[in-house]
């Protein structure tokens, strides 16, 4: 595709390294182009959580032994950990009433995935274009448990499929290893994310 016809997006979690910034700015620069930035807003989920504290707690509480003075204590420290941080992370922590696991990785559900897609059927919608395919950066050798446990199921290991709506997923370096996605970075002339260079394995999610 010519330039004009690819919209770069970047998902910000809040829960970024914070090289990442200059990084990304570093990599409009190198490459003219301008990356939209995304971030998920959890207002709604917070406010409908906070509602149901007020009022299902109250009841709730009492039948498992909280005293009058324990359960309304117990209510407003819900209430104030449920007030929006701005942090999309720690919105959705706070949402979900905990932090996402190795077993329960939520997070790139809803920081990633679903307002990529909104992004994406966005688009379509105010009739920019009839169709968008959706070019992500996914290699299976990235991880042992991608390795392991994707290889075989059919999640995430096709290199094109339909997404629906007129979305289309695109993985072309799939099947690429750590040393193709190097090459890659020194053919166009990009500097690779610094974080490489101090001994991580992966760059994502600042854990």
């Amino acid at each position: 595709f010519p330039k004009e016809r690819v919209l770069p997006i970047y998902c910000d979690t809040g829960n970024e390294h914070e090289n990442y910034l200059p990084y990304r700015a570093y990599i409009e620069r190198h490459l003219g182009i301008k990356i939209d930035v995304l971030r998920t807003n959890f207002d709604r989920e917070l406010a409908g959580k906070a509602e149901y504290v007020r009022t299902v707690y109250p009841t709730k509480l009492p039948k498992e032994g909280f005293s009058a003075a324990e359960t309304a204590e117990f209510i407003e420290r819900c209430l104030r950990a449920l007030v929006p941080s701005g942090n999309p992370f720690l919105d959705l922590c706070a949402w979900k009433g905990r932090f996402p696991s190795r077993r329960a990785q939520f997070c790139t559900e809803h920081l990633k995935t679903k307002p990529a897609v909104e992004y994406q059927l966005g688009l379509i919608d105010d009739g920019l274009c009839d169709a968008v395919w959706s070019w992500q950066g996914i290699r299976l050798d990235e991880s042992e448990a991608r390795r392991t446990r994707l290889q075989g199921t059919g999640a995430c290991v096709v290199a094109f499929q339909e997404q629906g709506g007129g979305v289309y997923n695109y993985r072309p370096i799939l099947r690429w290893t750590a040393a193709d996605a190097f090459e890659a970075h020194r053919i166009a002339g990009l500097e690779p994310n610094d974080l490489y260079r101090q001994g991580m394995s992966r760059v994502g999610c600042m854990p």
